[in-house]
């Protein structure tokens, strides 16, 4: 549910989303990575190097629950797996 004060930001949000997934579709035709091991590999480095820290010094800072935490988390992880899977599954037509 949205904060009355956030509602206006709700296009923001979801755009963010989408704009993380292209950028994970982008570095991974940088560096030439077509293949469910290298883009799911590539996914868990960005949630692990990326994703993880924030929502954990979030969480530590705002005082959220751990299960709000774990969801969001797997929500991340989820995200870039699905990007990875994506990208093997378009770029294998390419």
């Amino acid at each position: 549910m949205w904060r009355a004060s956030q509602a206006g930001n709700r296009p923001v949000w979801i755009a963010l989303g989408f704009f993380t997934c292209a950028i994970f579709i982008y570095i991974c035709a940088g560096l030439n990575l077509y293949d469910y091991g290298a883009t799911l590999k590539l996914a868990l480095s960005m949630w692990l190097a990326l994703a993880l820290p924030i929502i954990i010094t979030n969480a530590l800072f705002i005082k959220l629950d751990p299960l709000v935490v774990l969801a969001h988390s797997l929500g991340w992880l989820a995200r870039l797996t699905v990007a990875a899977i994506c990208v093997r599954l378009i770029m294998r037509q390419v």
